[in-house]
């Protein structure tokens, strides 16, 4: 088979401000893979990579799709290994969708572990880590967050005469992965035993560094060269480099602290009215489980003489009604009539010092609904009244003056919409939330030099009153991904009317140029492309109501990048 690898003239567009643009490998998911060898397979206790899946990947999937793979292809599966995206198995069929670690030992007998989440957005970067410790077994990290599956199983990879393949299963049909792959690291020591924050790419090599590759050889016809001095070289079959943003460096953002005694803040009793939106990035100080011994309330309306139109996100606690909900994370909603409303998060655990984004949605025909990291949690209600307006005032990190109900932790980006942003996965955005037409109240807390009032950030005026809580500088967002906007271009054309109904008109200031014009979804779906000239109008009366992303691209440079709200 011929050995080929095709450069691309090609710059990725992106819709983040980011410094890390960086080399990487493509794989089309018919054929393309990179043979690693048959040396490179033994000693191994961890592998990482960075990996971007070009398509959608869900528990709809019907075939294991392989980002790193050493199959033994005899009728044996002794000492196989494989980090793979997994289908329905027997005995396991929650699997479907997960990311798998899996090993074999001497005996063919399969130790594995699986991820959380059965869910990975396509054209979104992901961080994972597979490892192999001597004393804790195999554990399993995506984005540095340790996984909730263990298996006890400590030996590290054997010698096996067969190749390891980056994105591919052997030469199996089908289970080829589609997408991108970066920074590819084998170490011979467990590198990792908690949670950690993924370095962005290029991967350096370490004293325990069996072979790294970072795919910045792209000039290679037939090679990917190992990125140190061990000449583990891969040979490459199909796959085609190009660029593309992978991560940043993490920066620290001003939050707010709760010391889960009295802290908190009133953002008053008008602010509530009407909201459909409520997102936020919450980090706790301690861990939280299902062994919590009471409520602890992130947001909250407190209606002091009954419960009639309450409503809380909050962490339920293990003597409450459904006792299975111990440890989850609450949306509840209670109407005029004091009936309620709830939807719970899928996990009941929440790491200590781990930063989460929470999005609480009340969809006017789909419902209740509730995100953690951008992944829609399985729990519904069709409830689909906004709050409406009372006399009672909505505190941050607290349930009204209710003792032991305070939030232990940080705070940051607290967002009030007041329409549904979000009724499907969708990427997290970074600090500093922007204010849209759609905007109630916006706190970046940003303002942390203040320890009297909290500034509203959307210019509505809708400050806070801070109560013992505090500003401090914390690192919330590592990743960024291609829905994040980037600015500060020449203005080469504008869009508008924004808000819009049915069209919208593309004004371009020069003419004389060509220009590559793209609209998005919120969770990152091409919606329109088009190459013009000159101004000219969309018809967007096919378009749900909804966040959308605009682009222009000029001589491979981004020179428009704007959010857009269809009502």
């Amino acid at each position: 088979m011929k050995h080929v690898i095709s450069v691309l003239a090609l710059i990725l567009f992106s819709l983040l401000n980011s410094n890390a643009q960086n080399k990487v490998v493509t794989f089309d998911g018919v054929n393309d893979y990179i043979d690693l060898g048959s040396n490179i397979g033994a000693g191994i206790r961890t592998m990482e990579m960075w990996f971007n899946p070009a398509v959608a990947i869900n528990s709809n999937i019907t075939n294991s799709k392989a980002l790193v793979a050493r199959d033994n292809t005899t009728t044996s599966n002794s000492n196989e290994f494989n980090i793979s995206f997994s289908p329905s198995i027997p005995g396991v069929p929650s699997a479907a969708g997960r990311l798998r670690f899996t090993m074999y030992d001497n005996n063919g007998i399969n130790n594995s572990v699986y991820s959380n989440s059965n869910s990975w957005n396509a054209n979104q970067w992901y961080h994972v880590a597979a490892v192999v410790h001597p004393s804790k077994g195999m554990m399993l990290f995506i984005d540095g967050v340790q996984q909730n599956d263990t298996n006890n199983y400590t030996n590290a990879t054997n010698q096996l005469n067969f190749p390891v393949h980056i994105g591919s299963w052997g030469n199996t049909p089908n289970r080829y992965f589609n997408g991108s792959i970066d920074d590819v690291r084998l170490s011979d020591s467990a590198l990792y035993n908690s949670n950690f924050t993924p370095p962005c790419p290029n991967l350096p090599s370490i004293p325990s560094t069996i072979a790294v590759w970072n795919f910045n050889d792209s000039l290679s016809n037939q090679i990917a060269i190992y990125s140190s001095v061990n000449a583990n070289n891969g040979v490459v079959v199909g796959v085609v480099s190009l660029v593309d943003d992978v991560c940043i460096t993490p920066t620290k953002s001003n939050v707010m602290g709760f010391d889960g005694i009295d802290d908190y803040i009133d953002l008053g009793s008008s602010i509530a009215q009407g909201i459909r939106t409520i997102e936020m990035w919450f980090n706790p100080s301690v861990t939280i489980s299902s062994s919590l011994n009471n409520f602890k309330a992130l947001i909250e309306r407190d209606n002091s003489t009954s419960t009639a139109n309450e409503f809380n996100l909050s962490f339920s606690p293990a003597n409450a009604s459904p006792t299975t909900s111990a440890g989850k994370l609450r949306f509840t909603l209670y109407n005029s009539s004091n009936a309620v409303f709830s939807i719970y998060s899928d996990s009941n655990l929440w790491n200590s010092n781990q930063w989460y984004h929470l999005a609480a949605v009340i969809h006017p025909s789909q419902g209740m609904m509730l995100f953690i990291d951008g992944i829609k949690q399985t729990s519904s209600n069709n409830y689909i009244f906004a709050p409406v307006q009372t006399l009672d005032p909505v505190t941050v990190g607290s349930w009204g003056n209710t003792p032991n109900r305070y939030f232990n932790g940080a705070i940051d980006d607290l967002r009030f919409s007041s329409i549904a942003l979000y009724s499907s996965n969708f990427t997290p955005p970074c600090p500093d939330l922007t204010s849209l037409p759609s905007t109630i109240g916006l706190w970046n807390f940003n303002d942390s030099s203040n320890t009297i009032i909290t500034i509203d950030s959307s210019g509505n005026m809708n400050n806070g009153i801070i109560y013992g809580a505090s500003g401090i500088l914390d690192t919330v967002c590592q990743l960024t991904t291609n829905t994040s906007e980037i600015d500060n271009y020449p203005l080469t054309a504008k869009v508008f009317p924004n808000p819009f109904n049915r069209n919208i008109t593309i004004e371009l200031s020069d003419s004389n140029t060509q220009k590559l014009i793209r609209l998005y979804s919120i969770d990152g779906r091409l919606i329109i492309e088009k190459h013009v000239s000159s101004t000219f109008d969309i018809n967007t009366s096919g378009l749900t109501s909804g966040l959308y992303f605009f682009q222009v691209i000029q001589n491979g440079q981004i020179t428009v990048s704007q959010k857009l709200m269809k009502q």
